[in-house]
């Protein structure tokens, strides 16, 4: 299972957090995917598996440890983050300052149903813990998802937006989200007030409304997907993305629920 490790990989967290693409990273052999690890080696979509239908974008680190889109094979137009190694692979280190932004594309702007997962670590809760988004302004045209619904809080924070916008989070005031490893699978409608398919860490969520007056399906306008902070720099994570898909389709529960578990079944070996 994903997180069978999960204690020793957090125990590590203090001592991973500083370790800059250490020449003594363990490498496997591509072929051996195990579980919730991130694969070494080149890969690439594994179309065999049924979750990859209609699957537009697949984002994880490149050999250099820098993110790139392997469906689309395109680099970010902006990357500041500091590539680290953690205990299950590279990833890109936000510390509150720092951005990686992918031009926009119709892959990453919704007009319709779509998914979203993102594999990341959360090393504090501040600043709203923005993760990924893709919106014109914070509140037109477009969606973000993040952690929490006040600066320091833990819980899952959905934003759909038209030329207004609809926010849905997790139950409060319990912490959803954990300080380390969290894998989290948003699927949702095209409608912005709908209730969206929800999982993290293999649990399931329901969210609710809780802010803004928008309604209608979600518009797409000139946005550009972000990680790190949004378009205005106020929502920002300190923390680390590891892997990100994107979807044409909403997920079901089931599919969200197990890709919650092994973000990496997407992936087969090149």
């Amino acid at each position: 299972m994903f997180f069978s490790n999960l204690t020793t990989l957090e125990n590590q967290h203090t001592r991973d957090r500083g370790v800059v693409d250490p020449t003594s990273q363990m490498l496997r052999e591509p072929r051996l995917l195990v579980p919730g690890m991130q694969p070494l080696g080149p890969v690439k979509p594994n179309y065999s598996n049924p979750a990859t239908s209609l699957l537009r974008s697949i984002i994880l680190p490149a050999v250099d440890g820098r993110l790139i889109d392997i469906i689309s094979v395109t680099r970010p137009t902006t990357d500041t983050a500091t590539v680290r190694t953690r205990s299950i692979g590279r990833a890109s280190e936000y510390d509150s300052t720092n951005v990686t932004e992918f031009a926009g594309t119709p892959a990453y702007r919704f007009t319709s149903d779509w998914s979203c997962l993102i594999h990341f670590n959360l090393d504090a809760a501040t600043n709203y813990g923005h993760l990924v988004a893709c919106s014109q302004t914070i509140t037109t045209n477009g969606w973000e998802i993040r952690v929490g619904t006040t600066a320091t809080d833990r819980n899952i924070d959905l934003t759909r937006m038209t030329t207004d916008y609809r926010s849905f989070c997790s139950p409060g005031p319990a912490n959803n989200l954990r300080i380390g490893l969290n894998v989290l699978v948003i699927a949702s409608s095209a409608s912005i007030t709908s209730t969206p398919n929800t999982a993290a860490n293999g649990l399931s969520f329901s969210l609710s409304s809780y802010g803004g007056a928008g309604t209608g399906n979600i518009t797409a306008g000139t946005g550009n997907l972000r990680f790190g902070q949004r378009v205005d720099g106020f929502t920002k994570l300190d923390g680390a993305v590891f892997f990100c898909a994107l979807w044409h389709r909403k997920l079901s529960q089931i599919e969200c629920n197990s890709l919650s578990v092994d973000p990496y079944q997407l992936l087969i070996p090149a």
